[in-house]
């Protein structure tokens, strides 16, 4: 068999990621030896990182929530719910707490929306993407009405008796 480079990684960087010292050397299932080296992340953690995930790029921080950016989407002046919800305005964010782990915890963007009937009302972003969110409630209030008003006009012709 030939034999394997070693390639002396200390010192360098892969991303957020700074190169310290090989911590050890692990046989994988098949029998293969990986190197793992130890790393110190921007934000202070440190952890042993597989070789080949620096190398080939898969590792570049410590996986911590922190490093994860959030996409900012702006959905200012677009149009939802055919056309009978304008977006005007970013409302922040809102947090769900989970369920069942109350230490899970869900943040949503909010934005403030004006609707054809003029009313302004606040909605998630996912609602409107959906199409979950159609109006500010005035579409099914008047699809409401219009369904119980025959019932209206029916008791009052019973003569008030039930």
């Amino acid at each position: 068999m030939g034999a394997h480079r070693f390639r002396d990684l200390s010192g360098r960087r892969f991303g957020k990621l700074q190169v310290g010292n090989e911590t050890f050397i692990k046989a994988d299932s098949k029998g293969r030896t990986q190197r793992y080296w130890s790393c110190v992340c921007d934000c202070g953690v440190t952890k042993a990182i597989r070789a080949s995930s620096l190398i080939r790029g898969r590792a570049k921080s410590c996986s911590n929530l922190r490093h994860r950016q959030q996409r900012f989407v702006s959905l200012l002046g677009h149009r939802y719910g055919n056309g009978r919800i304008v977006v005007v305005g970013y409302a922040g964010t809102g947090i769900d707490v989970g369920i069942n782990d109350k230490s899970h915890l869900k943040f949503y963007r909010k934005w403030r929306c004006r609707c054809a009937c003029g009313k302004f009302f606040i909605t998630r972003a996912a609602s409107l993407k959906s199409g979950k969110t159609t109006s500010c409630g005035c579409v099914g209030a008047e699809k409401a009405r219009r369904r119980f008003s025959g019932f209206a006009s029916h008791r009052k012709g019973d003569g008030g008796k039930h």
